[in-house]
């Protein structure tokens, strides 16, 4: 209601007023029971896998505990029905982490491993993130963000980030034979195996291809999953053997780990998922010999420099 009258009538009284608050306690009491709308935090947790190339996101949850349960229920449940899997391998998903009304970021490094970061925008989170790998001597790429802001509803909406297609993780290894440190040194020949389901599968086969090819002892240089096996010919006529997270990054991969005073030419970068056996000779700049391949390797250029690439 809203006064009336008043003033020199001597009078006053009300009248109702249509677009204003509850007129009688009965109103009042029936709009108290409607939700009222608050900023609502916004829980969310990832879950991991071993051996999953990708990770598993549940958002939109009002607790902590519920957004760590479903994520983990959700990795498990991709890894039983569509990972290969089988029930106890399924229970090896676990919760990386959880947090709210924030945002993350996920990376993978050279070798394969995983980073993530949290700040309170997606600028803040990659930058968190990236300091992360560089503390672990790492050089990381942004694959997933995810932003988990508090929501303004009667109730946060449940979200979710699950791979698709193929998510086992991929592995390749290179071997070379044994005598000086892995990393660096003068042998030419480099054998690589990719397309393996383990890193104990990758280097077992690329252990025995070297091994068969050059008639001698062989050690493993170098085991991604996921990433890219980069071979370089060093300045000082040696070769070496790093990873990177993309193609495009090999170059400057490869200059960052050389060291001073040392300059390092890329001659072929090997995906994970390569797959046969191939040969390669960095030090005399030969190409790659498919001892047994489905896969070619062609040129390809990034960043100034060109070498091959075996996808």
């Amino acid at each position: 209601m809203i006064p009336i009258g008043g003033g020199n009538g001597g009078w006053s009284g009300c009248a109702p007023n249509p677009g204003g608050a509850a007129t009688n306690s009965q109103d009042l009491v029936d709009q108290l029971k409607l939700p009222q709308k608050k900023d609502f935090d916004n829980y969310h947790a990832v879950a991991y896998h071993p051996d999953a190339s990708d990770i598993w996101i549940m958002g939109g949850a009002n607790r902590r505990d519920a957004a760590e349960r479903d994520a983990r229920l959700l990795c498990g449940i991709n890894m039983l029905l569509k990972g290969g899997a089988n029930e106890a391998s399924a229970e090896a998903c676990t919760v990386a982490f959880s947090g709210l009304n924030n945002v993350s970021s996920f990376a993978r490094g050279m070798d394969g491993d995983f980073y993530y970061a949290s700040g309170s925008t997606l600028d803040q989170s990659d930058a968190a993130m990236l300091d992360k790998c560089r503390t672990h001597k790492d050089i990381c790429v942004v694959f997933r963000q995810w932003v988990a802001h508090p929501t303004l509803a009667y109730a946060p909406t449940q979200e979710s980030h699950q791979p698709e297609g193929y998510f086992r993780k991929i592995y390749a290894s290179a071997a070379w034979m044994r005598g000086q440190a892995a990393q660096s040194r003068s042998a030419n020949a480099v054998h690589v195996v990719g397309a393996q389901p383990s890193k104990a599968a990758a280097e077992r086969a690329a252990l025995e291809a070297c091994q068969q090819q050059s008639g001698q002892p062989c050690a493993t240089a170098r085991t991604v999953a996921d990433t890219f096996l980069v071979l370089m010919k060093r300045s000082d006529h040696q070769v070496s053997i790093t990873s990177s997270p993309t193609v495009e990054m090999a170059p400057g991969v490869a200059q960052a780990v050389c060291g001073e005073g040392v300059t390092c030419t890329v001659t072929a970068v090997v995906s994970a998922s390569t797959e046969g056996v191939r040969r390669f000779s960095p030090l005399t700049g030969e190409e790659s010999r498919a001892l047994s391949a489905k896969s070619g390797c062609g040129a390809h250029s990034a960043r100034g420099s060109s070498y091959q690439f075996c996808s």
